[in-house]
């Protein structure tokens, strides 16, 4: 598995993080300061702002639903293929680093390792490179 495949994880929880965002934005529009008439308006009058807006929320929703089941399934994948390395201390680099998103420093002193971060980093990169 490449390190690109590995960081999968990190990137689809971190567009799952930025369409949240967007959701709540648009939510929180909804909520503040919409006034009901009644009536259609728009640059024509002709437009339907909540409706848009309805259609924006839940469009979000759907593709942060997408993005969820192929965040599972790549956590899947990626934890099989953790679990089949020989070497236990790789396992837990590869786990904290792709699996947790921790940084490199975070992955260390989750190894009781605080000053061992480069070191750390080093033993991933020999190891991917020699796969």
């Amino acid at each position: 598995m490449t390190k690109h495949e590995l960081s999968q994880v990190y990137y689809l929880s971190s567009e799952i993080e930025m369409l949240r965002k967007e959701l709540a934005d648009l939510e929180n529009q909804s909520i503040k300061g919409q006034q009901l008439t009644g009536m259609p308006s728009g640059k024509n009058g002709t437009g339907d702002p909540v409706g848009d807006r309805a259609a924006k929320i839940a469009d979000l929703k759907h593709l942060i639903e997408i993005n969820l089941d192929k965040l599972m399934i790549q956590r899947k994948r990626i934890t099989e293929y953790i679990i089949s390395i020989d070497d236990s201390m790789i396992r837990q680099i590869l786990y904290l680093r792709y699996i947790s998103c921790l940084t490199w420093r975070q992955v260390a002193a989750s190894l009781g390792r605080v000053d061992a971060e480069d070191s750390i980093r080093k033993m991933h990169d020999r190891f991917l490179r020699g796969k």
